[in-house]
């Protein structure tokens, strides 16, 4: 786990095996499909972003949110990732 931080930030080299997948994620490619951004406000590895920054990565960005998180959304704020999940849900299916 370690590792894959310290790859993440440039300071160990991936495992070559997965070059390819790599060059592939440094790209970027525009996410298309609808999407609601729940950005942590204490993440100690991602600061939140500015909306706009996340248009950039997100071409259907529905909403973003700031969460009371650290790194685990899902597990430190249940009730807002919950809530997230619902809203994306009520948009795709109306």
């Amino acid at each position: 786990m370690v590792h894959s931080y310290r790859h993440r930030y440039g300071l160990a080299p991936g495992d070559p095996r997965h070059e390819t997948d790599d060059a592939i994620i440094a790209i970027q490619l525009l996410i298309t499909v609808l999407t609601i951004v729940l950005d942590a406000r204490a993440d100690p590895l991602d600061r939140p972003q500015a909306t706009d920054a996340h248009r950039q990565h997100f071409s259907h960005l529905l909403e973003h949110h700031l969460v009371d998180a650290r790194h685990n959304t899902p597990q430190e704020s249940p009730d807002a990732f919950a809530a997230g999940v619902e809203a994306l849900h009520v948009k795709l299916t109306t």
